[in-house]
């Protein structure tokens, strides 16, 4: 087939030039589009040769798996589409932190009077005290006028201890006959008792920073842009997700949602297809009430809440700012149970009047919301690996045309080159292995879902999705994923069966030594992202009961009450604790040859002031403190020091080295 030989050329062409222009470019303007424009040729050509191989099948003696190369041939086709789609969003990317910077300096500029009105929305159904107090302490603390917040607690759990807390702490207390429509019909009774132009919106375990209304609010005051109903923020998170701690990478990666959240939603915003996340966003009432309110008919209100402004001409903004802090699923339980309701009420827009196929969107809105990705990232995952088992296991050849060297050189040069530009283009969020391991282990789980939902998208589910996220202890019952690991474990064991027959017989489906290669090749790929997912599967026991913020920053150590405080490096910090290490030009090292756990000192931290405690370990460098007598107005200093301030970036380009520790720890435990 001379048409391979042409595109196998092009393709050598291709994947050195984004080589060099991810080396060497910025990921913005024109190099940004050339790399998506180059991916999809790539992606193009591929298509082109798939649709040969199919071609020249046509006419040839019948093989065994006819069906299956057919089958294959579709869900890969689906995935193409889906991932096309993708790469255009990529192409572009809008920054909105200038735009934010100007109004900012403009409100600064203003008199408090001037100033408009906010509500402070928190949704609350059955999140501990724990919680809650760090998300109320951290609306106090916002940078706003007091007489223009108004913080409101919407509890759908009707606590009356929920009720005396929030009276003692100074803040609105609501509640509602019932529960009808869930977070969304929780605003929208809040709707009714409340009257400010702008809502921020918060989940119970989002604790936002101080200046989070300055940066934002200005979008909403824009004289240029009327249309805007939401500015939504990044949902960041102060624990690693589930999938990364499983694997021992508390630090050395960044989360699952980084990606979504750093990325697509700006490329999304350049296309103006940015969407409300339920969480961290600032809203227009009179956008929400010219809707009729929050959408109450699908299982997630709030992409089905834009999709719906979108249809009737309004848009929301994203600044890619990390201005709050939340929980994130704590548990492989609640990690499915939130991404199984996310791909319902998703699957669940796709039927509304206003979705994709209905009235009022344009055509990219309509792509980008067409819900596709949920049904691409439940079947692909799982037909690409189990494509080579079949191989080996039953004779059923996904390219049974192909030459050898077709075989070898275009798959692997069309994966090379969309893997090269995704990690680019995402800046490093998307990781290679990792992050496919991450979608085969979600797709287990979405599989049932998507296909449920397709059949039964309303009414009650045919299978059982919780209607919120428990947080807390509620969210770490079971330690084991067993249903997950059971599908992922008998999937491994058939590799390595295949493997085994690869490795021992000479004959097989394929009988050239590149075909042979290509199939190994793609067989150990598989085995190794299956093996990545499988062990996800198990979360090991965590014995902190608060979470643990690397602060690097200079405090003073009071071993005695009356003596001079030591000059220290306070490494991290918690409502329990912190660590510290020896100050440059310090005499801590003396210090530490005398200080036995179990002794009293008290450690003197900007913005807390002065917190004794006890020493509970003092080698190899460094002092743990843990807290003691903490009172009501030290806990709430730790919580805005802690809470409320925006951490590092956690690592996005995670060296091998970082992943094999990480398991070892895991193992070793």
């Amino acid at each position: 087939m001379l048409f391979a030989d042409s595109h196998i050329a092009i393709l050598v062409v291709l994947l050195p030039a984004i080589l060099m222009i991810s080396l060497l470019c910025r990921r913005t303007g024109i190099p940004r589009a050339l790399v998506a424009i180059l991916s999809i040729a790539a992606v193009l050509l591929y298509i082109d040769w798939r649709i040969g191989t199919l071609l020249d099948s046509f006419g040839r003696p019948a093989w065994s798996g006819q069906v299956w190369t057919w089958v294959f041939a579709v869900i890969e086709g689906f995935g193409l589409f889906e991932l096309l789609i993708f790469l255009a969003m990529f192409s572009r990317r809008r920054d909105n932190s200038g735009a934010a910077d100007r109004s900012e300096k403009l409100l600064r500029g203003m008199l408090p009077e001037q100033l408009p009105e906010v509500d402070v929305y928190v949704a609350t159904y059955n999140e501990e005290w724990t919680i809650l107090e760090k998300t109320i302490i951290g609306i106090k603390a916002l940078d706003w006028p007091a007489n223009k917040l108004k913080v409101w607690i919407l509890d759908d759990g009707r606590r009356s201890w929920l009720d005396e807390r929030c009276r003692e702490m100074g803040i609105n207390y609501v509640t509602r006959p019932d529960s009808r429509g869930k977070k969304a019909g929780n605003h929208n009774h809040a709707l009714s008792v409340t009257n400010a132009p702008f809502i921020l919106s918060l989940d119970a375990d989002f604790v936002p920073f101080a200046n989070f209304l300055y940066r934002t609010i200005g979008f909403m005051l824009d004289p240029k842009d009327t249309k805007v109903a939401v500015v939504q923020t990044p949902q960041s998170f102060y624990n690693t997700d589930v999938t990364r701690a499983n694997l021992g990478l508390w630090s050395d990666c960044s989360d699952d949602l980084e990606m979504f959240y750093r990325e697509i939603q700006p490329s999304r915003d350049a296309w103006n297809c940015a969407f409300y996340c339920g969480s961290s966003a600032l809203i227009r009432r009179s956008a929400i009430e010219s809707i009729g309110g929050f959408e109450t008919q699908t299982d997630i209100e709030d992409q089905a809440t834009s999709v719906k402004l979108l249809a009737k001409g309004w848009h929301a903004r994203y600044l890619c700012e990390r201005l709050s802090l939340g929980l994130s699923a704590e548990s492989t339980a609640a990690f499915h149970d939130q991404r199984n309701r996310w791909c319902r009420g998703s699957l669940q827009i796709a039927w509304m009047p206003y979705g994709p196929f209905g009235r009022g969107l344009n055509l990219i809105q309509r792509l980008l919301f067409s819900q596709f990705h949920w049904v691409v990232g439940a079947t692909t995952p799982l037909a690409y690996v189990a494509a080579p088992l079949l191989i080996w296991l039953l004779d059923w050849q996904p390219y049974p045309p192909a030459r050898p060297e077709e075989l070898l050189a275009v798959p692997a040069m069309v994966f090379a080159i969309i893997s090269t530009a995704i990690w680019w283009l995402s800046s490093g969020w998307w990781l290679p292995l990792l992050s496919p391991a991450q979608q085969m282990f979600l797709a287990v789980e979405l599989l049932p879902t998507v296909l449920t939902s397709l059949i039964k998208p309303f009414g009650k589910p045919l299978i059982k999705i919780n209607p919120v996220t428990d947080k807390g202890p509620m969210a770490v019952t079971k330690r084991v994923d067993v249903f997950t690991a059971s599908m992922l474990g008998l999937l491994l064991v058939a590799m390595l069966v295949s493997l085994a027959m690869a490795a021992l017989t000479d004959g097989g489906p394929y009988n050239s030594p590149l075909q042979r290669l290509a199939a190994v090749l793609w067989t150990l790929y598989g085995l190794s992202v299956t093996s990545l997912a499988f062990l996800m599967c198990f979360q090991p026991r965590v014995a902190r009961t608060e979470e643990r913020f690397e602060i690097g920053e200079k405090a003073k150590l009071l071993v005695h009450a009356d003596g001079m405080p030591t000059p220290v490096r306070l490494v991290d910090l918690s409502l329990n604790g912190g660590c510290i290490t020896a100050a440059r030009g310090s005499d801590l090292a003396i210090v530490f040859d005398w200080i036995k756990p179990g002794r009293r000192v008290s450690l003197q931290i900007d913005g807390v002031g002065v917190v004794s405690g006890t020493v509970v370990r003092a080698a190899l460098g460094s002092m743990g403190i843990k807290f003691e007598d903490v009172n009501d107005a030290q806990r709430h200093a730790l919580i805005r020091r802690t809470y409320a301030t925006a951490p590092k970036d956690r690592q996005t380009v995670m060296p091998l080295t970082a992943l094999i520790g990480g398991l070892f720890k895991v193992v070793t435990k």
